[in-house]
C-alpha cells in the first residue's frame, strides 16, 4: 500500500498563498502599503488564483504517478505495465462464438452469400462473421446455411443461447433471419448456442493474484526444497526429482475420476543420510517432513525415499619423498581426503566413478608433493562393477545407488 497521499487542491493552495502573503507583509515597514483584497477581480486575487491553478495541476498529475507506482492503487493498462514489471501478465479474457443459421424464407429474392467480415449485432453487443455462408440461390426456395461467427469484445455476456435472433447491419441481409445454433428442425434452430467468452481478470481480481503469487515466489521450487533438505544435520546429500502423476486414494489434490487425484507438482526427495548404517530413521524422516513443508507451495504432494548407498574403500598410492609417518604426510593425506569426500559427495544417483578423474584432481591439488604421480585402486567390489578403464559403477537394479566413501587408505611409494 502506498502511503499516505493528501492532495492539496485548488482552494488549499489559493488559501495557503493568501495566507503566506499575509504573513510576509508583516515584516514590512509600518508606512509601506499592505496587500488586503484577494477577491476575484483584484489584482493579488488574479496572481494567486492563477498561482494556485497551476500548482493544483501539478498535484493531480503527482497524484496519478503515486497511484500509477503502487500495484494497490494502478488501474487498467497502467496496472497491467506495473504488474509486467515483475513478470505478471492478467489474465486476458475470450470472445464467443460459436454456429449461427442464415434462414432464407422462400419469399426472398436474396441471392448470393453472407460474406465475411459483416456485422451482426444483438442490443449492443456487435459479432463479426468469419465464415462466409455458402451461395444462396433467387428461385424461391427456403434456403439455410451455417456461418461462424465471434464476438468483437471478450466478455461472458456474449455467450448466447441456441435460438437467439441476431440483426444484420448490411441492410442487403434484410430479409434474412440469423439464428444461433448448429442445426434446424422444422421452425426452430438446433444444438449448442455461442460459447467461450470470458471476461477480462479484473483490477481487483488481479491483484489479489498477484498477491499470492508473490507470497508464493520461489516456494516449492525443486532448487529451494533442496537447499532446505541439503541443511539438515543427519543429511548428507539430498535430489529432488519432479514425478507428476495421478495418485490413487488420494484424500486431497484436483479430482480427476473415482479414488483418483491429480498432483502437478507432485515430487519425490531422495536423501542419503550421513549415518549409512542406521540409514534414513523415524526421527530423520521427521526432521525432513517439517523442511519440505516449510517451503513448499501448497498442494505439492511428495514421498521421501532412502537413496540406496554402496560403500566402496580406496587405497591410495603415492609416488612421493614423503615418509609415512611424518607431519608433512598426515597434513598431505588430509588435503587428499577432503578432495576424495568432495569428489564422492558430488556423485548422482547411478553415477559412474572414474578413478582416472579422481587421481588426476589429487595430483593436480599439490603436484610437487607427489611428484611420481598418484593411482587409485577400489578395493571393495561388493555391489558394484568394474571394468578395465577403472570405471566403477553401482550395480543398476532396482533404483541403482550411490558410491558412498566408507574408507581410504594412504601408502607411500618412493619415487
Amino acid at each position: 500500500m502506498p502511503r499516505e497521499f493528501e492532495i492539496k487542491t485548488y482552494a488549499d493552495i489559493k488559501n495557503e498563498l493568501e495566507q503566506e502573503i499575509t504573513i510576509q507583509q508583516s515584516n514590512f515597514a509600518e508606512n509601506k502599503p499592505k496587500l488586503s483584497d484577494f477577491s476575484t477581480g483584484s489584482i493579488i486575487g488574479v496572481i494567486t488564483r492563477s498561482i494556485a491553478q497551476v500548482i493544483s495541476s501539478k498535484w493531480l498529475y503527482l497524484k496519478e504517478l503515486s497511484d500509477s507506482f503502487y500495484i494497490s492503487t494502478a488501474s487498467g493498462d497502467v496496472l497491467k505495465n506495473r504488474l509486467q514489471d515483475f513478470g505478471f501478465e492478467v489474465n486476458t479474457g475470450s470472445p464467443a462464438s460459436g454456429t449461427v443459421q442464415v434462414i432464407k424464407p422462400s419469399t426472398s429474392s436474396f441471392s448470393g452469400i453472407v460474406t465475411a467480415g459483416e456485422t451482426l449485432f444483438v442490443g449492443n453487443r456487435q459479432f463479426q462473421i468469419t465464415t462466409s455462408s455458402q451461395p444462396f440461390t433467387p428461385n424461391g426456395t427456403a434456403e439455410t446455411y451455417g456461418i461462424i461467427v465471434a464476438a468483437i469484445k471478450n466478455g461472458e455476456i456474449d455467450n448466447l443461447a441456441v435460438g437467439q435472433e441476431l440483426r444484420p447491419t448490411n441492410p442487403n441481409y434484410a430479409e434474412l433471419t440469423f439464428k444461433v445454433g448448429t442445426g434446424v428442425s422444422g421452425n426452430n434452430t438446433t444444438g449448442v448456442g455461442l460459447s467461450g467468452g470470458t471476461d477480462d481478470e479484473t483490477d481487483a481480481d488481479a491483484r489479489i493474484r498477484f498477491a499470492s503469487y508473490i507470497q508464493n515466489l520461489g516456494k516449492g521450487t525443486l532448487s529451494i526444497i533442496q537447499q532446505e533438505v541439503n541443511s539438515i544435520s543427519g543429511v548428507r546429500r539430498c535430489k529432488i526429482y519432479d514425478n507428476s502423476r495421478i495418485v490413487n486414494n488420494a484424500i486431497d489434490g484436483p479430482e480427476t475420476s473415482n479414488n483418483q487425484r491429480a498432483y502437478p507438482g507432485y515430487i519425490v526427495v531422495q536423501v542419503m543420510p550421513t549415518d549409512t548404517t542406521s540409514g534414513l530413521t523415524e526421527l530423520l524422516k521427521s526432521k525432513i517432513r517439517s523442511a519440505v513443508e516449510n517451503v513448499k507451495a501448497a498442494g505439492v504432494a511428495y514421498t521421501i525415499h532412502s537413496v540406496p548407498t554402496l560403500t566402496v574403500d580406496l587405497e591410495v598410492t603415492i609416488k612421493t619423498n614423503l615418509s609415512d609417518p611424518s607431519t608433512d604426510w598426515t597434513t598431505y593425506t588430509g588435503s587428499l581426503l577432503t578432495i576424495i569426500e568432495n569428489h564422492f559427495n558430488a556423485l548422482d544417483l547411478k553415477e559412474s566413478l572414474y578413478t582416472s578423474i579422481l587421481e588426476s584432481k589429487l595430483i593436480t591439488s599439490s603436484p610437487d608433493k607427489a611428484p611420481g604421480g598418484i593411482s587409485v585402486k577400489v578395493k571393495d567390489l561388493d555391489g558394484v562393477q568394474i571394468d578395465a578403464n577403472g570405471k566403477v559403477t553401482p550395480q543398476q537394479s532396482g533404483d541403482g545407488g550411490v558410491l558412498a566413501l566408507r574408507a581410504v587408505t594412504f601408502v607411500a611409494s618412493s619415487l
